[in-house]
């Protein structure tokens, strides 16, 4: 019997990991989708958060004590907000609570000769508990 519960917890636990771990994109859908083509800012226009989310952690990373990094890449509107999050590196159990997270980000407008304009950031967010 507890052979049986064993393997049915393995089951359910690689069935959650392969879900998680296909979710690479996560749209926004509270934002406006950028009005032109983002730009990649550079040293010279940098971005700024203004506000920042802790992402949840999974109890399947609490349990293991895992840690890490996801990497993410943003694409914020013109009014600084995020219009859509994807996943570049990290752990798939990781890869979801950090989209979730860094999609309700809000960022300082980029302003390109005194026009906000759309860009693409990418930002780490660690797991470190």
């Amino acid at each position: 019997m507890r052979k049986r519960i064993r393997c049915l917890c393995l089951a359910i636990s690689l069935c959650l990991t392969a879900t998680w771990g296909l979710a690479q994109i996560i749209r926004n859908k509270a934002a406006d989708a950028p009005q032109t083509t983002p730009l990649k800012p550079d040293s010279s226009r940098p971005t700024e958060v203004l506000s920042r989310v802790e992402p949840e952690y999974p109890p399947e990373v609490l349990r293991v004590g895992l840690r890490g990094v996801v990497k993410c890449q943003l694409i914020v509107n013109e009014k600084g907000i995020v219009y859509e999050a994807k996943a570049l590196v990290g752990h798939p159990w990781m890869r979801l609570p950090a989209l979730h997270a860094v999609v309700q980000w809000k960022f300082k407008p980029l302003l390109v000769d005194g026009a906000p304009k759309p860009f693409i950031v990418v930002v780490t967010v660690s797991f470190n508990r």
